[in-house]
């Protein structure tokens, strides 16, 4: 909260999210500061065992790795029927650095796909707020696609969603690309980071299918997008998978003091 010149920062102690679960919230509490221990992780572990295959295959996945999560959405579209309905990006490069246009592709393609394929039938998470009751990160499917467009419902209202922009800038803070998409992806499964700041009904983690979790804090912020662990459907998850980051932890312990 920014108050004057220099702002002020307000520490929230807890989270209203779980507040149907107070043993999960203590124990999500305890992984973000890294305090957990094996008896946490053996605990996230057995919610594996809570459902059927046919269970987990409806739930959404979340995975460390973009091409993880292509992998996954791609094979699980190939097996919906009906018609596929593609939307290709409209691109353009405003540098003729060759090594600035090089860049700008690669960002605008962490943005927004370069082609979007649906088909009725297809989860999908919003990556712009659609309306104001479906912000960023509202989990959708798709009802209807046709040559007049695609409609979606989000939490049960209908939306036509329309073309969205994103820019990218260089170190100048110059616009260097410009990519124009639709505003949502496939939802089978979708990355960590992409899931942060939405909260789902259930979600399921097979951490032994992503080599790699590099990043601090990551594992807290996948198991923390439910509400409850009876949500959770988690297996292959260790001790070697959780870090904390020092810097941030020491800054949160500063607030407190």
């Amino acid at each position: 909260m920014f108050r004057g010149g220099r702002g002020r920062v307000n520490a929230l102690r807890g989270s209203h999210r779980y507040g149907g679960d107070a043993h999960f919230g203590a124990m999500i509490e305890r992984i973000r500061v890294g305090a957990h221990n094996q008896t946490d992780i053996d605990a996230i572990n057995r919610t594996w065992t809570r459902y059927w295959e046919e269970e987990r295959l409806r739930m959404p996945q979340l995975r460390a790795l973009r091409t993880s999560v292509e992998a996954y959405n791609t094979e699980r579209l190939h097996q919906l029927p009906g018609p596929t309905s593609i939307s290709d990006a409209g691109d353009e490069v405003f540098t003729p650095q060759q090594d600035k246009k090089v860049d700008a592709l690669a960002r605008l393609g962490r943005s927004a796909p370069t082609q979007l394929c649906v088909k009725v039938g297809s989860p999908i998470i919003a990556t712009r707020r659609l309306k104001p009751s479906v912000p960023t990160g509202t989990v959708g499917v798709v009802m209807q696609v046709s040559a007049k467009g695609i409609v979606c419902h989000f939490k049960g209202e209908r939306v036509v969603p329309v073309r969205a922009v994103w820019d990218v800038h260089d170190t100048d803070g110059v616009v260097t690309g410009r990519r124009s998409q639709l505003p949502f992806i496939l939802a089978w499964a979708v990355t960590i980071h992409r899931a942060q700041g939405s909260e789902m009904d259930c979600v399921c983690i097979d951490f032994s299918l992503d080599r790699t979790w590099a990043c601090d804090g990551l594992v807290y912020a996948a198991l923390s997008r439910v509400r409850s662990s009876t949500c959770l459907c988690v297996r292959g998850l260790t001790m070697a998978h959780m870090k904390t980051s020092a810097v941030c932890l020491q800054f949160w312990l500063s607030l407190l003091q």
